[in-house]
């Protein structure tokens, strides 16, 4: 039992490093967290037209911007920084502290988990006061919300560490396009 509340202690704290790492990179903040409500806007004053009986375009495309940003923000993300710290060495550096690998994923699921809070309160923000985006009324509809983005993050989390060990080289990931796979089935 002591063990497995080190592990949880580890990984919050790794969680951390994680998130000073991931600010410290401005273009990944950029294209993470920003760059979904760009598209929003463009697209959002782009198109003006009614999808569906009281269903505007902008309030279809915040829903497709959630949805883009769990597979960004879970799988892109980790199928991506996971085989890039494993050629700089710093998998094998880490493996050389007390540091259990456990500690190592629940710091980066944390850290998608936060990323994906933040991007998706942006989104919704911006969406209702910009594109006068319906939000919901009722409790058991915002619970509904909050445990399948919740799910859609775990789900996107575990892909993306699965995924990391696809690529040999980090920069098959970018140039070759590997990660960007995930896109077609979103579409």
């Amino acid at each position: 039992m002591n063990s497995l509340v080190e592990t949880i202690r580890i990984g919050l704290l790794r969680s951390g490093l994680e998130l000073k790492q991931f600010l410290r990179q401005r273009e990944s903040v950029v294209f993470t967290l920003f760059f979904p409500v760009i598209l929003l806007f463009i697209f959002g004053t782009v198109f003006k037209d009614t999808i569906a009986p009281g269903v505007t375009f902008s309030q279809y495309f915040v829903a497709g911007m959630i949805a883009s940003g769990l597979v960004n923000t879970g799988f892109q993300q980790l199928a991506i920084t996971i085989p890039m710290e494993r050629d700089d060495g710093t998998l094998k550096r880490l493996r050389g502290t007390p540091m259990s690998v456990s500690s190592y994923f629940i710091g980066k699921a944390l850290l998608v988990t936060f990323l994906m809070i933040i991007q998706t309160a942006l989104l919704l923000f911006f969406g209702s006061v910009v594109f006068d985006l319906n939000l919901p009324t009722q409790a058991n509809l915002w619970w509904n919300f909050t445990w399948l983005v919740l799910l859609g993050s775990a789900c996107s989390t575990i892909l993306g560490i699965a995924f990391s060990i696809v690529p040999k080289e980090w920069s098959w990931c970018i140039s070759g396009g590997l990660t960007n796979c995930n896109y077609l089935a979103v579409f």
